[in-house]
């Protein structure tokens, strides 16, 4: 039995849908010399759409300069960002599931988180205020800010320590945080109203052909990669190519014979090598293309969901 009809057999669900790319490796494992080829277009293709990114990014910002905020900001803004999520989630849900722990714990412990939460998010705002509209994720984030510093002050005002000497300090950084969300907010929202009335429904416009030029883009990158690993898979021995295919028709049939048809349809007129120039192009889009981490069905291979149980 075959690599790949083994695989085949004993994959899951889950793995189908997450990790389709095991069945061109599995397939490909006794053609070391087609694996190299591939690997060698996956790393020309990802530099190649890296530049054309990198290119497609400067003109456009160099037309509108106010989409900086969303198509390229600071690069550790998303990452503080992230950071944020968790610390304000952390402040409100120590109150939230305070089950068993103490007032005294709990108060300055969401303080902290939150008031560092709120400063993190200053520091972003602040800095993106030059870049033109900022990123909708961005206000969102602060909203949750915001809304972390609820269940502490509500518990103080319930509690009656509102006034408390032992609590004061706690609450008022509570408060603090909330004051300094809410005046990011209406910073942001002033911002953006700013804008608006500068170039009105422009800037809507203007950021809609990004998002058409970064999918013309990207159907362009998979139509080349597909006709380039067609001519690699071409150059590869007929009879080596034949008992390659052969095996994973075998292995497309097993997938069926288990249930998973729908998946096994997409696979069937696979490319060997394309479940992996797919996930190189993904990632490199992600990566690189300030914007073109857009989501897009455009795929050399359709993506199937395998969420159905597999039969018997």
């Amino acid at each position: 039995m075959s690599d790949v009809v083994e695989w085949a057999g004993r994959v899951g669900s889950a793995r189908l849908r997450n990790q389709p790319v095991e069945f061109d490796r599995a397939s490909l494992a006794g053609e070391p010399e087609y694996e190299a080829a591939v690997r060698t277009l996956r790393v020309e293709i990802s530099r190649e759409i890296h530049a054309q990114a990198q290119a497609r990014l400067a003109a456009r910002l160099e037309k509108q300069p106010l989409l900086r905020g969303m198509l390229a900001p600071h690069r550790s803004s998303v990452v503080i960002e992230l950071l944020v999520v968790f610390l304000a989630a952390g402040g409100a849900a120590i109150f939230l599931t305070r089950s068993g722990v103490d007032l005294e714990f709990a108060a300055p412990i969401s303080a902290v988180l939150c008031l560092i939460s709120a400063v993190l998010m200053a520091v972003v705002v602040l800095r993106g205020m030059g870049r033109g509209l900022q990123p909708k994720f961005t206000s969102r984030v602060t909203v949750l800010v915001a809304g972390s510093t609820i269940p502490g002050l509500g518990l103080a005002i319930a509690t009656g320590t509102l006034n408390d000497p032992a609590f004061v300090v706690w609450w008022g950084m509570l408060a603090t945080a909330a004051v300094i969300a809410l005046v990011l907010l209406l910073l942001l929202a002033r911002n953006r109203w700013a804008i608006r009335a500068t170039v009105g429904d422009r800037l809507a416009a203007d950021y809609d052909d990004w998002v058409a030029e970064v999918r013309t883009t990207h159907a362009a990158s998979l139509g080349d990669a597909a006709n380039r690993l067609g001519e690699l898979w071409a150059a590869v021995p007929p009879a080596r190519r034949n008992l390659i295919e052969q095996e994973r028709a075998e292995a497309v049939d097993v997938l069926a014979e288990r249930g998973f048809v729908d998946q096994a349809a997409a696979l069937r007129g696979a490319v060997p090598g394309a479940l992996e120039l797919d996930l190189t192009i993904a990632n490199t889009s992600m990566a690189w293309g300030a914007g073109s981490s857009l989501m897009t069905s455009a795929r050399i291979v359709p993506v199937v969901d395998a969420r159905a149980a597999a039969a018997g």
